[in-house]
């Protein structure tokens, strides 16, 4: 396979990148942007890196062992799956809220007409984009999908980087700085590409027909853009937020101002255009992540559960995809917790995901350096950098728990 024809036949990377760049990345770039300027760019570079690190471990384990994580991690001991399967239905929960609360921020904001009451107005957007996306993502197959992410991707990259062209006269490029605060760096390390949306990658490729190990260079080419792309994005809203609310001497000080930051952005550009650019972009970012998370939801449940019964897997993936009722447990669970303070439950996820990057680094020094792997064993070098993403995890682990509890 030539190189383009490779490049046409990235899908997965896409997917990777749409669910993963999220309201969590959009608001930790613009915070870190804000608040350290560009001298904070390479810790970007530094997460997407560790991101990829992970992912490429995760998947080239499934492309030779023929299993994913999540049955493997079926046959460890029962309390660690209970732990598991507890930490899996709660991330899809607050998943499902946060990702929803962004979506009707969003339209909130480019319905502003309609928006009077921001509040109650944002809840019932949200509402309604989560029975959409949810109608959207049970009538549609997997091709389908891929080309709608792929539609917004392109879309939301236009307008960002619209936005980024924009702010360059007035950028300032900063000495870069080796010392960074902690939250920020929390933000900017574990918040590109997601968490469990790395394992998601793996189905993804299950269904794109890359399951095996002559798919590798393929994979770790797609996988590669899918990390370029969140680097990318993360990049250009540090230089986007640090030429327009740095040099305006705007604070961002709280999740409630930052809920409004996107406006202030628009605003601040100098023209309708820019506004534009920044809300569309946005909820093209959220609606995106929603429907490439909520699309791999029930991936992980449907697998983990013919695993723990010790049934061999779906011999195609249709049946997680058509667990209809699965998802709308999700949005009826996720749908009261829009009305109640959203800052709760983004504390009790930042602890809680903060664990499940260690854990799976720790997992793939195990996993990939057993004689199963063959040639596709660890090299020496990346057993060096799984065990930095490891300690680096854990220490982001500690600081996050340390702030919160």
């Amino acid at each position: 396979m030539t190189f383009l024809a490779k490049l046409k036949s990235i899908g997965p990377g896409f997917l990777l990148a749409a669910a993963g760049i999220g309201a969590s990345d959009f608001f930790g770039s613009v915070w870190a942007g804000t608040s350290a300027g560009t001298s904070v760019l390479w810790i970007v570079g530094v997460g997407a890196f560790l991101k990829y690190v992970i992912t490429e471990g995760a998947a080239r384990s499934q492309l030779v062992t023929g299993k994913t994580p999540v049955q493997r991690w079926m046959s460890l001991p029962v309390p660690v799956r209970w732990l598991l399967a507890g930490y899996f239905c709660f991330w899809s929960v607050c998943v499902s809220a946060l990702l929803m609360e962004a979506c009707g921020t969003a339209a909130a904001q480019l319905l502003p007409r309609f928006s009077e009451n921001m509040g109650t107005n944002a809840n019932i957007y949200s509402a309604v984009q989560g029975i959409l996306a949810l109608s959207l993502l049970s009538l549609r197959g997997y091709e389908t999908f891929e080309r709608m992410i792929k539609g917004l991707v392109v879309l939301t990259f236009a307008l960002i980087l619209y936005a980024g062209f924009s702010v360059l006269p007035s950028l300032s490029i900063e000495a870069q700085s080796l010392k960074a605060d902690g939250a920020v760096m929390i933000a900017l390390v574990t918040g590109i590409g997601g968490t469990l949306t790395i394992l998601s990658y793996g189905y993804w490729l299950r269904e794109s027909h890359e399951d095996s190990p002559k798919a590798l260079n393929s994979m770790r080419l797609d996988c590669s853009v899918g990390y370029v792309l969140s680097a990318v994005f993360n990049l250009t809203m540090i230089c986007v937020a640090a030429a327009t609310l740095r040099n305006a001497g705007v604070s961002i000080a709280s999740e409630g101002a930052a809920k409004a930051i996107f406006s202030q952005i628009g605003g601040l550009l100098g023209d309708r255009m820019g506004a534009w650019a920044i809300n569309v972009g946005f909820w093209c970012v959220v609606a995106g992540s929603l429907l490439g998370v909520w699309q791999s939801i029930p991936y992980f449940f449907v697998d983990g559960l013919h695993a723990y019964k010790r049934q061999d897997p779906p011999a195609d993936l249709k049946e997680a995809r058509s667990f209809f009722w699965f998802r709308f447990c999700v949005v009826a669970f996720a749908l009261p917790l829009l009305f109640f303070k959203i800052q709760v439950l983004f504390v009790l996820y930042a602890v809680v995901s903060s664990l499940f990057l260690p854990f799976l680094a720790g997992t793939l020094l195990i996993w990939n350096n057993q004689k199963q792997m063959g040639s596709l064993q660890n090299g020496i070098l990346t057993n060096i950098l799984l065990v930095l993403a490891l300690a680096a995890y854990m220490y982001l682990a500690v600081k996050t728990i340390a702030a919160y509890v």
